[in-house]
């Protein structure tokens, strides 16, 4: 109802009670007999909406006055009737106009009927009368409200005191609305069975408008009246049931620990836990009601044991070794999950018209043999598809029938193979809401069979795994299956028991363990099991039985050591920099912010080494921005170190990775040569440096560092190609258009040639990847002004290998004649042939500086340089010396007479030339030489006999070694010449002459690192 009409009609009601009519009666009302009752009698036997014109018609039009006390009783017992909303609206219309007609001669006898009808009674009745008495209970406070909102109803003063029931007369103060005690009369009945709660949850819903807010229809007192009493009464309703609560699972926790021990269920403490839901839910739906429109409190749901926690909480370590309950403990391994969790509806599988079809009635033998079929198909069932494809043709084929239940029935507990128990089990999974017959049946049967085995020492393997399968799928009873759990753990003493229960948790023991509706018991019965284990006397085999059984559950494991993050901020911000802020773009940005770093701090410093470090923790494409960051923090008094360090590092890194040969660092591998490539082109190497990692990526770890087809090395085995691809990597990476010294082009085009031979020591053919690599490398070096092309075969390889090493070597001889000629330029040239052929110790802290004759060039980028040991270069001089035609004839010239020493010398000339042009099994690196130096190639397997010369000093002169050459054999002597011998007294002032300069180098150079220091 509208405020408006509900304020108008509240002011023509308070005029009636005042003695005024609001509207003059008609002249002359219709006294008649007939129209009279049978107004009463319509007025019986509804109030409602439909009647509401006709009613205020006839009290308009009859005159009733005879008749005021028929009019009393049907007017009060119709309005017992009325429930629904319109007809509310509607008894407030009529009542309002007998009101206003008859006032006082009929509105405090409506009242009374009310206050006399909602006064308890004093004997119970039947369930039936009660529940109908409830509902006109409801009705009138309803209508009680709704006569006080509109100004029918007032006070209790306004009825007569001598007829008012014992509840009102009590009353102290009778200026209150009747509606305040009634209400409060009503609540209190029977409040803990919950009678009245839908009275309460309706009143609240229909009038917490007006209860909640000032109004003009309810005076202020008697609506804080009714606000302290519905306040109350929801309390008490909201401790009710929390109790209620607390009482259900108290019955359910007892229910199920007699259930555990009894293996069935108690149908009594079942019933009263039903009664007690019964109650709560009534309680529980008016709290929600009152939260809802009053903004009262909800009820705090606790079970006793959370009670108990909660009392007695206390602050505890949480254990590191504790394990969180995840898919991978709760399963052995993805498909195990897919099988037992992954389980369809049958509804997705079969069309719902088939499933409500019932039993097939059709006795059909075709019947028989598609049964016969589906049960054959599912014992060779081996994914969960093919076990829902068996279900749905089950159905599809009509075949759901008492007759095929019973032989489904047969055919699981007969079979004898285990591994189809699971294939059954979810088949039972599926058609779990449609079978429950069958599932019962088989439980029961294997229930029993369980029990038969415990105490009769039995032990049936079938039985327990198909349990097993049984309890994975959540198809056994908790009740039952903690049953036989703690009966097994109870009597673990006697025979096969520990076994049968060791059986059971090897098939089903993660499920127990790790399931959140199984853990808590689990945990309590092997708890149970521990004390028994400590308390009761075993005999040896079972104590020790039960001890393996423990430790199965749970194995010890080793603490695992606490990670923690020991970098401070500005470390971790540098590796965020470089790891996932690095772009193509924003290099710059990064490189200010590294340099903004406090260099002082040793810490940053080590951090910003091991970054620049470990070039696989970039993006592949950005390792040429990385590079440039690195270099520009290079430079500086101050960061001087970083590049010695990162070069080094990133040297030995490429060196053990070729000994290591894992391959799950390849792509580290990868980046590393990319790294180097990048370093060489902003000049941060020398150029002398290349062709030693050259060589030494393609000869590390090979017998002699020489790679051959009959070789077999185990990091570098004929079928891996990885190698090939760090070469193709490396050279296509590398700016060679910067690169102007001949020595180091003429390195290359051997080494070209040895790249060439080396591919052809692999497995042929070669790969399509390696191939198009090796294609995509000839046209980039093409582009460079480089010059690399595979040979047709490998004899072809090795011809050209040999071609161009002999050329390398003459131009060598070449070079030493004009160094021999031109005294003045003789340091010098010493010094360019020391740097050109030293090799770069890659743990070393220092970088070889570039030929003398392209210092001057490069001096700012160029690292300090650092000698190797010396004996290779040596004896390589030595050999060239001693070999040399041209010198050999100059020396010799002058002393005919001794013919001997004349003879030997040009014989070793021809050997030297001879040598170079010999058999490729002649050419092989030496194992600990110079491999960036064409010369080292030259030399001979030490088993076939050496090109070098070799002496030994003694007593009696100085020993050497002559080679000669016959066909495809070479044939060693040794020779033993005076050392007044004009050969040896020149070999030895030569010698003598060649390692005091090197003296003298070396000690120019270390005393310019002392300075630069």
């Amino acid at each position: 109802m509208d405020t408006t009409h509900r304020s108008s009609l509240c002011h023509l009601n308070s005029l009636a009670w005042n003695g005024q009519q609001s509207s003059p009666a008609t002249a002359k009302l219709d006294s008649s007999l007939k129209k009279n009752t049978a107004f009463i009698k319509k007025i019986r036997t509804s109030i409602d909406a439909n009647s509401e014109s006709s009613l205020l018609d006839g009290i308009a039009k009859l005159s009733l006055e005879k008749y005021l006390n028929e009019l009393l009783s049907a007017v009060s017992e119709a309005l017992t009737r009325v429930s629904k909303g319109p007809d509310v609206n509607a008894a407030v219309e009529v009542v309002s106009a007998l009101h206003q007609r008859f006032d006082t001669r009929l509105t405090p006898f409506i009242m009374l009927y009310f206050a006399h009808f909602l006064a308890p009674l004093s004997t119970p009745l039947s369930e039936r009368d009660e529940k109908d008495r409830l509902s006109k209970l409801k009705n009138l406070v309803i209508l009680l409200m709704e006569f006080s909102l509109s100004g029918i109803f007032t006070t209790v003063d306004v009825m007569p005191e001598d007829e008012l029931p014992r509840y009102l007369s009590r009353l102290k103060s009778k200026q209150l609305l009747m509606i305040v005690p009634c209400l409060r009369e009503v609540l209190s009945m029977e409040f803990a069975s919950g009678n009245t709660l839908s009275i309460a949850s309706s009143f609240v819903k229909q009038f917490s408008e007006y209860l909640t807010k000032e109004n003009e229809f309810l005076p202020e007192e008697s609506r804080g009246f009714l606000l302290k009493l519905l306040d109350l009464y929801t309390e008490n309703a909201v401790a009710m049931t929390e109790r209620l609560y607390t009482d259900i699972s108290s019955k359910h926790q007892k229910a199920q620990i007699i259930a555990l021990k009894t293996g069935h269920i108690q149908e009594t403490m079942e019933a009263e836990a039903a009664q007690l839901q019964t109650r709560f839910d009534k309680f529980q739906a008016f709290c929600e009601t009152s939260a809802k429109y009053m903004g009262s409190r909800a009820p705090k749901l606790v079970t006793p044991l959370e009670q108990r926690s909660t009392s007695d909480a206390k602050v505890q370590i949480v254990s590191s070794s504790s394990k969180v309950t995840t898919d991978l403990s709760l399963w052995e391994s993805d498909d195990a999950k897919k099988f037992y969790s992954g389980v369809p509806e049958l509804s997705t599988l079969v069309p719902d018209a088939i499933l409500s079809q019932g039993d097939g009635k059709t006795e059909d033998e075709s019947k028989g043999t598609q049964m016969t079929d589906i049960m054959i198909r599912l014992d060779e069932c081996i994914s969960p598809k093919d076990v829902d494809k068996v279900v749905q043709d089950y159905w599809l084929s009509g075949l759901n029938n008492k007759a095929s239940r019973n032989r489904l029935f047969r055919h699981f507990t007969e079979s004898i193979e285990i591994y189809k128990f699971r294939n059954y089990a979810r088949f039972l999974k599926i058609n779990q809401s449609y079978m429950p017959e069958l599932l019962d049946d088989l439980i029961d049967r294997l229930d029993k069979s369980l029990r038969f085995q415990m105490h009769h020492d039995a032990m049936t393997e079938k039985v327990i795994l198909f349990f097993g399968e049984l309890v994975k799928f959540k198809l056994i009873p908790i009740h039952v299956l903690f049953h036989k759990v703690r009966t097994l753990i109870l009597n673990v003493d006697v025979s096969n028991n520990i076994e049968i229960l060791s059986l059971l948790f090897d098939s089903c023991g993660r499920m127990l363990l790790y399931d959140a509706e199984y853990s808590d018991h689990t945990k309590e019965l092997i708890a149970l099991l521990g004390t028994l284990k400590d308390t009761r006397t075993f005999s040896p085999s079972d104590s020790q039985a039960v001890k393996i059984f423990l430790l199965s559950l749970y194995p010890p494991s080793v603490n695992k050591v606490a990670f923690t993050d020991g970098r401070t901020n500005e470390e971790k911000f540098m590796t965020f920099l470089v790891k996932q802020g690095l772009t193509a773009d924003n290099y710059k940005i990064i490189l200010a912010a590294f340099k903004r770093i406090d260099w002082a701090n040793e810490i940053n410093v080590r951090r910003i080494e091991e970054i620049f470090s470990k070039p696989e923790e970039v993006s592949y494409e950005l390792i040429p921005e990385f590079a440039k960051i690195f270099r520009h923090l290079c430079i500086g008094n101050m960061q001087s170190s970083l590049k010695v360090h990162v070069i080094d590092s990133l040297l030995e890194s490429i060196i053990v990775g070729l000994e290591d040969n894992d391959y799950r660092k390849n792509r580290t591998r990868l980046a590393e040569v990319r790294y180097l490539a990048e370093l060489f082109n902003l000049k941060m190497l020398g150029k002398s440096l290349i062709t030693t990692v050259l060589y030494r990526i393609l000869c590390n770890s090979h017998k002699d560092n020489y790679p051959t087809p009959a070789e077999v090395c185990e990091v570098d085995p004929p079928e891996s190609f990885f190698r090939v691809r760090l070469i193709c990597t490396l050279l296509s990476n590398l700016s060679l258009l910067r690169i102007s010294s001949k020595k180091v082009n003429s390195d290359l085009r051997v080494f070209y040639r040895f790249f060439d031979y080396y591919t052809w020591t692999k497995v042929q053919p070669l790969p399509m990847e390696i191939v198009g690599k090796l294609d995509d490398l000839s046209v980039s070096l093409q582009e460079q002004e480089q010059q690399f092309e595979r040979s047709s075969n490998f004899k072809d390889s090795v011809e050209r290998l040999q071609k161009v090493m002999v050329e390398q070597g003459l131009r060598s001889e070449e070079t030493e004649e004009v160094e021999e000629t031109e005294e003045g330029e003789e340091a010098e040239d010493e010094i360019d042939e020391i740097e050109v052929e030293e090799e770069i110790d890659v743990e070393s802290d220092e970088e070889s500086e570039e030929e003398t004759d392209e210092t001057e060039e490069e001096s700012d980028e160029d690292a300090e340089e650092e000698t190797e040991e010396e004996s290779e270069e040596d004896t390589e001089e030595e050999s060239v010396s001693e070999s040399d035609p041209e010198d050999t004839d100059e020396l010799y010239s002058r002393e005919v007479e001794e013919r001997f020493n004349e003879e030997l010398e040009k014989e070793l000339g021809k050997l030297r030339l001879e040598a170079m042009t010999s058999s490729k099994s002649s050419a092989i690196l030496s194992g600990s030489g110079n491999l960036s130096s064409p010369s080292m190639l030259l030399k001979a397997n030490s088993g076939t006999g050496s090109p070098a010369e070799s002496r030994s000093g003694s007593d009696n002169g100085n020993r050497f070694t002559f080679l000669s050459h016959a066909g495809q054999k070479v044939a060693a002597r040794a020779l033993k010449l005076p050392e007044n011998a004009k050969f040896t007294r020149n070999y030895t002032e030569e010698t003598e002459k060649i390692r005091r300069e090197k003296e003298a180098i070396k000690s120019i150079v270390l005393s310019s690192l002392q300075r630069s220091e």
